[in-house]
């Protein structure tokens, strides 16, 4: 079977029998003020970090947003360059069959001449019809053998220039693409700076909403305490102050108006030593667990609730002005 404690302090006239029961609640006040400014101040400081990081996320957000800028128009660039390229090398091919095509006529032409010179006299003589024939055979190749040639050297020169175009195009076109694998790296390192901008960011947010929630609930608690020991004062200055009666039960009491508010055996009574350097400020009972608690008077209920170590506490004030604390 489970058994409990019930202390039953019956607080008398004397303000030394009422006052231990109100600085337990100037106590809590004062720690929860106390922790009320700690968690202000934790607020504003993670707010502080919030507002910084949102501010830095901000700056990485218009960096990544003009680099974004600058890597669009490196892309136009590069692919201007890449259709420059593209038009020049079209252009050497061609040039480089036409040249190929001309060195051909051209030797078609030497050969020609070559055999030319290869005929004997005595055929020539043997057949005199042909001798105009053959010079102007032979004066028509030399003329398109000096064009060929003409039209050779210019084609050479035309194909020299634009294979340093194309040099030209591919060199740019290789600084265009180191330039735009610069700028993508530097763009995939800001995103990854400002995700994990991001990330902070909402911690911070997380944590301040909790610092806030924190605050608004020892505000509520410094509330509640504060009302506390209004009424615990409005209390104390109701009651006549009686010295002789610090270790005395109330006329109430002695005249059997009060009852304990527990069926069961007084272990502790008020004014006995609890040690060295406390006494017993109250009765303290053992009753069975579960057992039905009821007030020692008719009175008003002004405070019931957990507080500090008392546990579950109840605050009556009786018609007689006294006090009665029931704990346990």
């Amino acid at each position: 079977m489970q058994w409990r404690r019930i202390a039953l302090g019956i607080l008398l006239a004397h303000y030394a029998s009422t006052a231990w029961a109100e600085d337990a609640p100037h106590e809590k006040l004062q720690y929860t003020l106390k922790s009320l400014a700690s968690s202000k101040e934790d607020a504003e400081a993670i707010k502080t970090k919030l507002e910084a990081a949102q501010n830095e996320a901000k700056h990485l957000q218009e960096r990544a947003t003009a680099l974004a800028a600058d890597l669009q128009a490196s892309e136009v660039k590069a692919s201007k360059q890449e259709a420059h390229y593209d038009q020049v090398s079209t252009q050497l091919s061609a040039k480089q069959k036409e040249f190929n095509a001309r060195a051909d006529e051209y030797a078609q032409t030497i050969r020609s001449l070559l055999r030319m010179q290869n005929i004997p006299a005595t055929a020539i003589i043997a057949n005199p019809d042909n001798i105009d024939q053959l010079m102007r055979t032979t004066s028509v190749l030399r003329h398109v053998n000096g064009a060929l040639k003409e039209r050779a050297l210019k084609l050479k020169t035309e194909t020299v220039t634009l294979k340093a175009l194309q040099q030209n195009a591919a060199t740019s076109k290789e600084l265009l693409d180191k330039a735009l694998a610069t700028l993508e790296a530097q763009q995939t390192s800001l995103n990854a700076g400002i995700a994990e901008r991001q990330k902070l960011q909402a911690l911070l947010a997380k944590d301040h909403a909790a610092a806030l929630a924190k605050v608004e609930a020892l505000s509520k608690q410094s509330q509640s305490l504060q009302e506390l020991i209004s009424k615990l004062e409005q209390s104390r200055n109701s009651i006549a102050i009686a010295e002789k009666t610090s270790t005395k039960l109330p006329p109430s009491a002695a005249k059997g108006q009060w009852q304990l508010p527990v069926a069961g055996s007084i272990l502790h009574r008020f004014g006995e030593r609890k040690n060295a350097n406390e006494s017993w400020r109250g009765l303290v009972l053992r009753a069975r667990a579960g057992g039905s608690v009821v007030a020692p008077s008719a009175g008003e209920v002004v405070f019931t609730g957990p507080f500090r170590d008392y546990g579950r506490m109840v605050l009556i004030k009786h018609k007689d002005k006294h006090i009665s604390l029931l704990a346990g």
